[in-house]
């Protein structure tokens, strides 16, 4: 009676494993055809990242440095 159900729940188990392999493989199809041409990928890697707010370039601080009236 025991080696029934252990082979019972052996075949269980590898049944779920397998399973879980065929739902991963499922997944990684679906998402490689949902990914967007290499072309757009490419585009949004040229973009320069976004700035954080209050965000001043270097040429822009020296400009507002030297724009200032000299203090007396």
């Amino acid at each position: 009676m025991w080696p029934v159900v252990a082979a019972a729940l052996l075949l269980l188990a590898m049944a779920e494993s397998a399973a879980i392999v065929v739902l991963a493989l499922l997944l990684r199809a679906m998402q490689r055809e949902r990914a967007p041409p290499p072309e757009v990928e490419a585009a949004h890697e040229s973009e320069p990242p976004p700035r954080p707010v209050g965000f001043r370039l270097p040429e822009q601080d020296a400009r507002i440095l030297h724009s200032r009236p000299p203090a007396s």
